[in-house]
């Protein structure tokens, strides 16, 4: 009787370990080449816009080692992702291949995207990412899942000019890049002041600031100078405002009012609250 458990405890091991080795088994060719045209591949393929890393920074190698384990790790902690490589780098053709340009040698600011492209199998248009929410836009630890795959790995989206519409987006970036820190700055400032000399406006700032930045992504305007003169006169209007909102009910309305404004926008077009300037 041990005999026969014993037995029938290794064919279910067995059985699992290949299971799960055939779960785990690649699906695409992984090649990592040099910064390519995304006109290049947009008529053969999909194609999109990688982001490198986690926080201020990024190198080579973390790059590398986040992209065959699908696992980032913040560049201020100073180390590479750990554990196994889930994912291995060239091998034999598959059905599709993912082209994928990662930073240079050494370490430098984590302010640029890089283009990847999924070639073969049907794929066509924007790639698409369920951790950027922004058609275009893919993490670098959306490849592993892709090339294994696995349901939260990349999926595409019709687009008429690919190429064209992920120049913009990578404009809009850059541009909300550059007006984050001094419209932050400006807005904190404005907010700090009437917290001093009207505490009432400063809570009733926050709510304005905030509409004024979901207000921003819907629209798309993110040039420096628009972006802080609306969050400054979106600050300052809190001040008129104050006596609109003096009773306890109107201002905890027009909280919840910018509260379910986010959440709404969220449902429908999370990628305009996730390329809002703040």
């Amino acid at each position: 009787m041990r005999v026969v458990v014993c037995m029938v405890a290794a064919v279910v091991s067995t059985l699992t370990l290949a299971t799960s080795c055939f779960a785990q088994a690649q699906q695409m060719r992984v090649e990592v080449v040099a910064p390519f045209a995304l006109e290049r591949f947009a008529g053969r393929g999909a194609v999109g816009l990688l982001v490198p890393g986690a926080g201020p920074s990024v190198d080579r190698a973390g790059a590398l080692a986040a992209l065959v384990r699908g696992r980032l790790e913040h560049s201020l902690l100073g180390r590479a992702p750990e554990g196994d490589p889930v994912i291995e780098l060239g091998g034999e053709p598959g059905a599709a291949t993912i082209l994928v340009s990662l930073p240079p040698q050494g370490a430098g600011g984590n302010t640029r995207r890089y283009p990847i492209a999924i070639v073969g199998a049907g794929w066509r248009g924007l790639l698409t990412s369920r951790s950027t929410r922004i058609p275009g836009l893919v993490s670098i630890v959306d490849v592993a899942p892709t090339a294994l795959g696995r349901p939260d790995g990349l999926s595409t989206q019709r687009a008429s000019d690919a190429p064209a519409a992920l120049r913009e987006l990578d404009r809009r970036i850059d541009r909300n890049g550059s007006s984050r820190l001094p419209a932050t700055v400006l807005a904190g400032a404005v907010i700090a002041l009437l917290a001093l000399v009207r505490p009432r406006a400063a809570v009733i700032a926050f709510a304005t600031v905030a509409a004024a930045n979901l207000l921003l992504g819907l629209t798309a305007v993110s040039g420096r100078l628009a972006v802080i003169a609306i969050v400054a006169a979106s600050a300052a209007a809190a001040v008129p405002l104050e006596r609109a909102l003096r009773t306890p009910l109107r201002l905890g309305l027009a909280l919840a009012a910018v509260v379910v404004a986010y959440a709404l926008v969220l449902a429908v077009a999370p990628e305009s609250v996730a390329l809002s300037p703040l």
